[in-house]
Order: C-alpha cells, then structure tokens, then sequence
C-alpha cells in the first residue's frame, strides 16, 4: 500500500507483501481501513495508522464473512462495509472501538455496492429495479429511500459536507 501527497508530490510505500485491498482513508487522515485476506483465505478487517503503515487493530472474522468497500462513517468511529455470505450479499456496520459487528442490510441477492455514510444514513447503489440507482438507508429505523431514478444507472453516491447536495 502507498501513499501520495498532492501537495508535494510524494508517494511514500506504507506496506509491502501485504494481503490488503480496498484501502479507505479516514475522514481526519490519520487511518487506514483495508481488508486482508490472510494466506489460509480468512478475510480480516485491519486498520493502519496512515503515517507508519504499522496495524494498529485486527478485527478477526469467524464467520469468514467476505468483505469489501470499506467506508469510514462521518466520526470515524465505524466502518461501513459490504459482505458477501453464501446467504446473498448486504451492508454492515464496523464499530471501531468495540468490534460489533451490526447488519444494515441483510443478505439479498440483490447487487449492491459503493457505500457512502453521512450523518444517520448509508448512501448506496442497489439494482432493485434491475437498473443501478442510488439509495439510502436510515441507520436506525433501516427504511430504505429512493434517491435517484434514471434509465442507465447511477453509481458512486457522494453528499457534500453540509448535507445539502
């Protein structure tokens, strides 16, 4: 895993020989959340402290739920991450500090991907129509929202800092 200054044009080499993927920068820059596979094909979720490359935690994972997407919530105190069972495929939350697994989304066979946290919602694209458009789902009552309806799909969903775009 590298890292690249934009301002002085740097990259600097953080891992080497490592089995990480999807690396996800924290919002204050200070971590790195990945997802490791370990050689025995376990998938871990680890994070870095962004300066070192050093493992700061390892979240084990029994289950061997596969991981992927990692996304840091607004506070950084959680990750969002989408898994993969042999049940389907869903969104879960991470809490950093405690190791609690929650699931946002159960497993569906429905394609899902991209995770986008801001405030008491996850922003996603999903195929329910069999077209890709964003959705969002509230954190805590779990009622899912429409957010975009167009013909050849929407990906990628961003909100703005202040919440208005």
């Amino acid at each position: 895993m590298s890292a690249f200054s934009f301002e002085t044009g740097e990259k600097r080499q953080l891992t080497s020989r490592s089995r990480f993927f999807s690396p996800a920068p924290s919002n204050n820059g200070k971590r790195i959340a990945a997802v490791q596979i370990a050689s025995d094909g376990k998938f871990n979720v680890v994070v870095l402290d962004a300066q070192t490359g050093s493992v700061s935690k390892t979240f084990l994972n029994p289950e061997n739920i596969n991981f992927s997407q990692p996304r840091w919530t607004d506070d950084d105190s959680s990750l969002v991450l989408l898994t993969l069972t042999d049940e389907g495929n869903g969104i879960s939350l991470l809490h950093v500090n405690t190791g609690a697994l929650t699931s946002v989304i159960g497993a569906t066979d429905v394609p899902l991907s991209r995770p986008f946290a801001k405030g008491n919602y996850i922003y996603y694209t999903g195929g329910y129509t069999g077209i890709d458009n964003i959705y969002g789902i509230h954190t805590e009552t779990k009622e899912i929202y429409k957010v975009t309806s167009v013909r050849f799909g929407a990906y990628y969903p961003a909100v703005s800092a202040d919440g208005k775009k």
